[in-house]
């Protein structure tokens, strides 16, 4: 059975980071990640399934379009994987937001 993932964070000076959480048995999926930053400067956007970088892309603007991931582009972790979508820092005084949507999983979909 899905469950709905939302998560929202910021940060100013630092990188932001949203984690879905590793549970045994379970796949994390994300579907949808909104970033921006508070000012016109270069940035960096990855998701991780573990470790592993299975999005990796630089940001350019200070609010890019939604990166939506849908259908047989979805990101989707290994079974039992924790997934971090990660801002990385835009400098010390630039605030960073970050939307992610997705959901949580027993089966692959």
């Amino acid at each position: 059975m899905a469950q709905f993932f939302t998560d929202v964070d910021n940060q100013v000076g630092g990188d932001v980071v949203v984690t879905m959480a590793a549970v045994v048995g379970i796949y994390n999926v994300v579907t949808m990640v909104i970033a921006s930053y508070s000012a016109s400067i270069s940035g960096r956007l990855t998701v991780k399934n573990g470790t592993t970088s299975i999005f990796d892309t630089d940001i350019m603007v200070a609010n890019p379009a939604p990166f939506v991931f849908e259908g047989i582009n979805r990101l989707i972790s290994d079974i039992g994987n924790a997934m971090e979508v990660r801002l990385y820092s835009g400098g010390l005084s630039i605030s960073g937001k970050l939307n992610v949507l997705g959901y949580t999983t027993d089966t692959y979909q």
